[in-house]
C-alpha cells in the first residue's frame, strides 16, 4: 500500500504522525484537511451519523410509548443495566 503512493516506509511514518500531531494540536484546520487530502465528501459521513441518531431517537420513543401504554414498568435489572 505505501508504493501506491510513492512513498518509501519512513516517509509513511514521518506522514502518519504528521497527522497525527497535527489532529492533536488543532482539529478544527487538521480534520478539513486531511479530509480534502482524501477527497472525501463528509456529507456521505454527516448523513451516516444522523441516520443513526434518528434510528436511535426513534427506538427510545417506541420504546417508551410501549412501556406508557401497557404499564410496564422498567427497572436497572429488566433493562439490562
Amino acid at each position: 500500500m505505501i508504493r501506491q503512493f510513492g512513498k518509501t516506509p519512513g516517509q509513511a511514518v514521518g506522514q502518519l504522525f504528521s497527522w497525527f500531531d497535527a489532529l492533536a494540536k488543532n482539529p478544527d484546520e487538521a480534520f478539513p484537511a486531511l479530509i480534502k487530502s482524501y477527497k472525501y465528501n463528509p456529507d456521505q459521513m454527516l448523513a451516516k451519523v444522523w441516520l443513526c441518531k434518528k434510528a436511535a431517537a426513534t427506538a427510545a420513543t417506541t420504546e417508551w410509548a410501549s412501556t406508557k401504554w401497557t404499564g410496564t414498568a422498567r427497572t436497572a435489572t429488566t433493562a439490562g443495566w
